[in-house]
């Protein structure tokens, strides 16, 4: 697969700007975001963040998106998703929490927004209550390092 894909480094970042845009795929969406991050990395954290606001893609892609936009930017791309009128999925979600979790944002922030929280916990409750262990594990580690 990651052979298949070797053309990507090639090609001009507008042509990695259109892939990404109009979403040609997981695969050559989220290589493409990636070449595009080592280029012109403000350029990839604008196009990423769009993906995540108006929940372009479908929730894999979003997550690989947010993986790879996060660490640009971690409040832009927090308040992009405070934006965000579409519920966050399974997915998503499930990496939103194991990054807050993970220590290097949530200790080290001093104010995470009121709306973020609360959409992280409005669109938990409407998805989970009680489905996945590992999920509901993330979450409860992410509500109690609020406190």
């Amino acid at each position: 697969m990651e052979n298949d894909l070797a053309y990507i480094r090639y090609l001009k970042s507008s042509e990695l700007i259109d892939i990404i845009s109009n979403i040609w795929g997981f695969e050559e969406t989220s290589a493409a975001l990636l070449e595009l991050e080592c280029r012109d990395p403000q350029k990839a954290l604008h196009l990423g963040m769009e993906i995540l606001e108006n929940n372009k893609g479908d929730d894999y892609l979003q997550a690989t998106v947010w993986d790879i936009v996060f660490q640009i930017n971690p409040e832009n791309v927090l308040n992009c998703l405070g934006k965000r009128k579409e519920k966050i999925g399974k997915v998503l979600l499930y990496d939103i929490l194991k990054e807050l979790n993970s220590g290097f944002y949530i200790k080290d922030i001093k104010y995470l927004p009121e709306n973020i929280v609360n959409k992280i916990f409005q669109d938990y409750d409407d998805l989970i209550k009680g489905e996945d262990s590992e999920f509901n594990k993330e979450f409860i580690e992410f509500s109690n390092n609020l406190v």
